[in-house]
Formats: C-alpha cells, structure tokens, sequence
C-alpha cells in the first residue's frame, strides 16, 4: 500500500507535537497526551497525523517480548500503543462554537446583532461563566468566535432551546446545534482507513435518550437501595424519571463544546476541512494506491465523501470569516504576530476543553489558505494551558513547514513538500526492490 503520509512533513508534525506537550510542562500543566492531523480539505488526504506519547514501531520486528509490550501498554509510559488521533475522546470545547454558530444563523438569528457578552450567563439557578470570567459587553457572533466569548452562545443556545420546547421538546423540535455536528460528522466515526477510531459523542437531545434508556433499570433499582446516602438516592430518583430530559444546562454546555460532548482530533480535522472547502465532509483516509511487489498498480484510491453540511452560504461565509479573524484580532493573534497573513490567510479556533480533576484538552483547529483551503492542521494537546499558549506556536510552525515561510517571507520551493504541494505520484518499483518517486530522479 502506497500512503498519503508525507514522511518529511511527519517529522516536523511529530517534532512540533512532542514540542507542544513539553511546552504545557513548562507552563506548570501536566501535559500527559496529544496528537495532530495534517489533512487535504480538497481530497480526504490525510497527510500527516501523529500520537503522543510514541514509540518505535521497530519493536514488533520479529515478535514483541513481554517487558516491550508492558511498556506499550503501560500508565507509566502514558499508554504510547494508543493513536491518540483515532481513538482519544477529548471535550473539543471553544473549537466547537462554529457549530453553533452555523446553527444560530439557521435558527433565523442575526449573527451581525449584538448580544451581552457577559461574565457569566444564569440557567435554572446556576451560574455559567465566561471564561475567566472576562466581559466584553455587546458583540457580534462574529466577534464572540474571535474572542471566544461562552456567554454569548449560552445564551443564543438556551434560546434556541426554549424555542424547541426546552425539556418537553415539540414535535418538529429542530435541534440545531445537535444536527449541525451531526451533519458534520461528529458522533459517528469517520470511516478512516485504520482500525478501531473512536465515534465520539454529540451531547444533545439524542444522546441523552439513548443514555436513560442504556442505564434506567439500574438507576431506578438504585432510588429505594437503603445502603446508599440519601443524596445518591435523589439523584437515582431524578434519573430514573428524568434522565432523558435535555435540560437548558445541557443545551449551554452542547453549545461551547462541553458537557457530554466528545471528539477525536481526526473528526476536528474532518470538522474544519469541510467547513474550510464548502460542506463537504470527507471520509479521510491514508491508503493512495495499492501497488503489487511487482510495481503493477492494482488499486488508486478515489476521495469518498461521507456526508454535506449543507449549511446557508451566507451563514458559512459568516463564520469562515469570523475563523479569519481568530487570527488576525483574536485569541490566536499572538501566535501569529509576525507571520505573513497576507499572503497565508489563516482560519483557526483555539479551546480549552474543561475535564474534571484534569488539566484543560488544548485545540488549535484551523485550515489555510483561508481565501483558498489546502490544509487543515488540528492539534490537541491533553492536560495543557491553554490552546494559543501551548498549540498555538506548534501549529505556527506546521503552517510555516507547510508553505515554506521564513518570516515574513513565503517561498514555495522551501516547502517541506516536494514542489510545494501533495505529491501526486506513485512510486516506481524496480527488479532490484528499490522504491523511486519520479520527482527523486537524477538525485544523488
């Protein structure tokens, strides 16, 4: 099998990973895991896509002992035989939000109105903060995306789900931010060519149903059990009879990518490539051909598509360019302070996914050129600080790999892909064994 992969666009992805979970250790977080994916929003393409922690795949020639396999295997060495990027479930928290966005523009909002950008946003008596509990009075959706502000989605959400029939849905209850992600392909896997991805979850009204229905008998059994604390009895009590409501808690945190909700960096990636070509949801894979010891090529493998946002061009555009703006005047400005925006618009969301008794999932998410989509480049690093302190610099310097950038100058011919671009040929394979790539011709 001929893969997708770029080997020396690999190196610099798995360089700047590893470099972006020690940078969370220096910031006083844990760091513990991470990944990255480099795709072809224009193919499905996956063109580089890394796990951290690692290890030598060299361990499995000729039969792994035991002591290797423990250490694969192992909570000391950080689990290095799981692909972070297929099989890590992580809250994707901030980067999220065009979701929503897309959806408070269908649900018939004006995503140009201004909405209170408030410290904190009050559902049933509980308090839903901002982060760190900054306000930045009345915004545009546009601008609550470049300065990733919660409270201004709580709200739309929270209207949105009162529209619906809030915890007694109506009939034809739209559900928008939940079929927005589902449409996008999150909560399902994405058909990648590799075994055993995770299909993540999407924390709305469906996901709930299904919850209750998995677990009631025991809730129920629970409520009477005298050996548990009246506290625990009471919440068994509103489970059993309730556990299927989607309450305005939960449309809040579905809205900023928290609660129940859950990804793989793959389906971010996947995420932000079909946002960046239009709406069209890839499956991603990494096989390009398949080619026989001999050198016959047997199988070219043709982009599939999974599935279309489907999304109101207006309303797309809208949040393309808020994505724009993230980096131009918002919270990943300062990652990319000197880099030359111009000439490689970049479109981008940080997060900072909260997990309880855990360090934040940091993102950066993001596509460029952003007035003409090649690449998405997603890179999560778990137990971090933020994402634009502890991805943001990463990323800048896939980007920088990617397009051959050298302050502020950009230079093709120094990309770290041959020509510039995805190679587009196959290898040659002779009697001798040896594997050439026409471009590798007449090289020393």
């Amino acid at each position: 099998m001929v893969t997708s992969i770029d080997a020396k666009l690999q190196k610099v992805v798995e360089d700047q990973l590893r470099a972006a979970v020690f940078r969370a250790r220096t910031q006083g977080r844990k760091g513990d895991s991470g990944a990255a994916v480099v795709m072809d929003v224009t193919t499905g393409q996956i063109l580089a896509m890394a796990s951290f922690p690692s290890y030598d795949p060299e361990v499995w020639s000729g039969g792994i002992n035991n002591t290797d396999y423990a250490q694969l295997t192992s909570p000391t060495s950080g689990y290095p035989l799981v692909p972070r990027a297929t099989q890590g479930l992580y809250p994707p928290a901030s980067a999220f939000k065009p979701i929503s966005a897309i959806a408070v523009g269908e649900s018939g909002f004006k995503l140009n109105g201004k909405y209170d950008c408030g410290s904190y946003y009050e559902v049933a008596k509980q308090r839903f903060k901002n982060n760190e509990s900054v306000a930045f009075g009345p915004i545009s959706v546009k601008r609550a995306i470049e300065v990733s502000c919660n409270t201004v989605f709580y709200q739309l959400a929270y209207r949105m789900w009162l529209s619906d029939g809030g915890s007694d849905p109506k009939p034809a209850a739209r559900d928008a931010i939940e079929s927005v992600a589902q449409r996008i392909g999150l909560g399902a896997a994405t058909g990648v060519d590799l075994p055993n991805e995770a299909s993540g979850r999407v924390g709305g009204r469906e996901f709930k149903q299904g919850y209750w229905e998995r677990y009631k008998d025991i809730w129920c059994a629970r409520r009477t059990d005298p050996s548990r604390s009246v506290m625990l009895r009471a919440i068994d009590e509103d489970n059993c009879f309730g556990g299927n409501k989607f309450r305005g808690g939960d449309a809040v945190n579905l809205a900023i990518g928290q609660g129940d909700t859950v990804v793989t960096p793959l389906q971010m990636a996947v995420m932000y490539s079909a946002i960046a070509n239009g709406g069209t949801v890839w499956q991603p894979r990494v096989s390009k051909a398949i080619i026989s010891s001999s050198g016959e090529l047997i199988e070219t493998t043709k982009p599939q598509i999974a599935g279309t946002l489907n999304a109101p061009p207006k309303v797309l555009a809208y949040v393309k360019n808020a994505l724009i703006g993230v980096s131009t005047n918002g919270t990943a400005a300062k990652d990319f302070k000197g880099f030359p925006l111009a000439a490689v618009p970049i479109a981008a969301k940080t997060g900072s996914g909260q997990q309880v008794g855990k360090d934040p999932a940091t993102w950066v998410a993001s596509y460029a050129p952003a007035n003409k989509p090649r690449y998405a480049v997603v890179m999560m690093v778990n137990q971090g600080e933020t994402g634009s302190t502890t991805v943001g610099p990463s990323v800048r310097a896939i980007y920088e790999a990617l397009f051959g950038i050298n302050g502020m100058t950009v230079d093709p011919a120094q990309s770290v892909l041959v020509g510039g671009s995805p190679r587009t040929s196959l290898p040659e394979i002779r009697r001798d064994g040896t594997i050439v790539f026409p471009e590798m011709e007449g090289q020393g």
